[in-house]
């Protein structure tokens, strides 16, 4: 079962890298350049310098990327609800471009 999920989701991602991208940015992270692209569907992914598809869970490296870039985004919304991976995405690529 386990592995039917880990194939599902590597296919969901495949899927999703293969749309355009919405909006995107590029942030070092961990002595390396990563790219955070949000597709036309609204999905995060990260890519590596590569433009290669992390197939890795992306909200626990957006948190990271936050913190270790002091990058000063809440985690919660303003009601208190935990941010999921596509606003959290969509806020960290807004707030990299705005300091472009």
């Amino acid at each position: 079962m386990k592995n039917d999920i880990k194939t599902t989701n590597m296919e969901r991602i495949d899927k999703a890298s293969l749309l355009d991208v919405d909006t995107s940015a590029s942030i070092k992270f961990d002595d390396k350049i990563y790219h955070i692209k949000r597709h036309v569907d609204t999905t995060i992914l990260i890519y590596d310098e590569n433009d290669t598809v992390l197939y890795e869970p992306v909200l626990p490296i957006l948190r990271e990327i936050n913190i270790s870039n002091n990058l000063g985004i809440d985690l919660k919304h303003s009601s208190g609800h935990i941010k999921n991976t596509r606003v959290l995405g969509k806020d960290i690529i807004n707030r990299i471009n705005e300091n472009i």
